[in-house]
């Protein structure tokens, strides 16, 4: 059962581990780095909480599907692996699409 939720505790861990300690600045190491979070520090740090917050939901959901797929005996491995892969990179252009619009509502 262990291989159904790795993904899914990765995504919680990163999500607990930027809520614990978000980054304090702008840097090229730690924290959600797009060209719209890197433009304002008020960006950069509304876009980290939102993907931390996203990557905790998400992994959340993804290991409630792969518990879900698990009861049903491996029949669905692929169907996990994609719906996690799916909800993992779907962090970033929900937080850039909700970074745009505070951007452009508020003229940084």
């Amino acid at each position: 059962m262990i291989e159904y939720i790795q993904i899914s505790l990765g995504m919680i861990f990163i999500g607990v581990l930027l809520k614990v300690i978000p980054p304090k600045k702008k840097n090229n190491y730690y924290g959600f780095r797009t060209a719209t979070s890197l433009s304002h520090e008020v960006l950069w740090k509304k876009g980290n909480q939102l993907s931390s917050s996203l990557s905790i939901l998400f992994g959340v959901l993804s290991a409630i599907i792969g518990i879900i797929l698990y009861l049903y005996e491996y029949q669905f491995a692929s169907l996990f692996q994609w719906s996690s892969l799916i909800l993992l990179i779907s962090i970033i252009p929900i937080t850039e699409i909700v970074l745009r619009r505070i951007k452009k509502k508020n003229k940084y």
